[in-house]
């Protein structure tokens, strides 16, 4: 991989709507009562690594301290784009404490090592009163694939990573895969719920900005196949949201969460679920 250029693109800050209501911060969150282990999965490592569900309504959100919306193309990184103001700064902190009190582990239940996953892991099974309303915010904004036609969905499994400065965390080069959507179902979880639908684009949320380096940084080719081409890293504010088409698509692209050299990085890694070819689309 051959590098002609790097740039820094920070998406455009949006001025928040101002809530109106008191704060919503909850906590501290109590296992078994806020959230509950549904399985274990193996990692690299690990065979034990824990998945949490949320208990519904645990998460409180804001009538309106979130938004405006605004969607931004990331220039030079073809289907990449920013959402702002997806989540308010409570959301964002409700968020925070409940993964913190789930729990961070170094092992991850995923196919890539500690060589290339440099960062802490939270798998987290998002219920319907988590996962509806921010989809609700970002589906006006989500693209129509020629093929399988509007989003239908976020992937309810969650994963969470977290990059601390003081160890330089990193996610080195990689693609990203595509996923089926996943669900508890009669408090099981089920890798593919639904049968009918998969994922087409990353979805990245963002829960805190206090921190230097971690952008993350697409390696965008010279063309079909090329060994050469551009680095462009992408910073987005707390509360907004990173898309890019993944999996097989031909705009799926390496990339990389930057070493983090200062501070705690924290996002929410989820999936926007398109309905497979030929399936009906749900009313």
């Amino acid at each position: 991989m051959k590098v002609a250029s790097r740039s820094t693109w920070t998406a455009p800050s949006v001025e928040r709507a101002v809530a109106a209501a008191a704060a919503l911060l909850a906590g501290p969150y109590i296992a078994d009562r806020d959230f509950r282990l549904v399985t274990r999965e193996p990692g690299s490592v690990r065979r034990d690594l824990p998945i949490w569900e949320s208990t519904p309504g645990v998460v409180r959100f804001d009538a309106d301290g979130w938004g405006p919306v605004q969607r931004d193309d990331v220039p030079d990184v073809p289907g990449a784009f920013v959402l702002s103001n997806i989540l308010s700064s409570d959301e964002c902190e409700q968020l925070l404490g409940l993964s913190t009190a789930m729990g961070w582990t170094e092992d991850a239940p995923v196919s890539l090592g500690r060589q290339i996953r440099q960062n802490e892991n939270c798998v987290w099974i998002a219920d319907h009163s988590l996962w509806e309303p921010i989809w609700a915010r970002l589906a006006p904004h989500m693209p129509v694939d020629p093929e399988r036609g509007a989003p239908v969905g976020l992937n309810q499994r969650w994963r969470l990573y977290r990059y601390d400065g003081a160890n330089e965390d990193v996610f080195r080069m990689h693609t990203d895969g595509d996923w089926p959507g996943s669900a508890v179902v009669d408090g099981k979880l089920v890798r593919d719920a639904f049968g009918d639908r998969w994922s087409q684009l990353t979805l990245l949320l963002y829960l805190d900005d206090d921190y230097d380096g971690g952008g993350t940084t697409f390696f965008v080719p010279h063309g079909a196949g090329a060994r050469s081409g551009d680095l462009r890293s992408v910073r987005v504010p707390r509360g907004g949201a990173l898309a890019f088409w993944h999996g097989e698509h031909p705009l799926s692209l390496l990339h990389e969460g930057s070493p983090v050299t200062r501070g705690v990085k924290t996002i929410v890694r989820s999936d926007v679920l398109y309905m497979v070819p030929g399936a009906t689309c749900p009313a």
